[in-house]
């Protein structure tokens, strides 16, 4: 089990910008994993001092971050992190690295931007922050993809991390005459 580890803005220390990555409770939290899981030998951790880490499956090479530093435009998170990768595309050719595929996962909400942009879901979903700053909540979920030496990414699929068991209740509060509600009751 190999353990891609990168920090991201909820673990940041201080402002933005303020700290390096290793400034962080997240990059703090992956290495008191690693030290708590070291009796088992087939568990890897890989833990950067960086933003990003390039990681090569089965021949594909991924460029992996968070994406806290990359800018929306309009509210409009995905041109910001298409601009995002195509200048990465341009920095990594300069070193003759090529990345296959990108991940993120700083907008909470899954998708994919051109076939090998993939950003990851939320592992909390909605919260305080989202629903009141954001207006948006997801489910919480993750990506599990497989990858295959000749084809790449072949298939994809989330994995949801709420309890199906535990429905979430919407409180909806009686208007109308004498509280009570105008809807025509079933």
């Amino acid at each position: 089990v190999n353990c891609f580890c990168i920090p991201g803005n909820h673990g940041r220390i201080g402002k933005k910008g303020e700290h390096g990555p290793t400034d962080n409770y997240d990059y703090l939290t992956y290495h008191l994993m690693k030290e708590r899981l070291r009796q088992y030998p087939n568990v890897n951790f890989c833990i950067p001092k960086s933003m990003f880490m390039l990681v090569e499956v089965q021949g594909r090479i991924f460029y992996m971050t968070h994406g806290g530093e990359v800018r929306s435009w309009m509210g409009i998170p995905y041109y910001g992190l298409d601009r995002a990768r195509s200048r990465i595309v341009e920095m990594m050719a300069e070193h003759e690295v090529y990345p296959d595929y990108f991940i993120t996962a700083h907008v909470h909400q899954q998708t994919t931007i051109k076939e090998r942009h993939f950003t990851n879901g939320d592992w909390a979903g909605g919260n305080d922050f989202s629903v009141g700053k954001l207006n948006q909540a997801s489910r919480p979920m993750q990506f599990l993809f497989s990858v295959h030496k000749d084809y790449g990414v072949t298939w994809r699929t989330p994995i949801l991390l709420e309890n199906p068991t535990i429905k979430k209740n919407i409180k909806i509060f009686k208007g109308g005459q004498n509280g009570k509600s105008n809807r025509a009751s079933k």
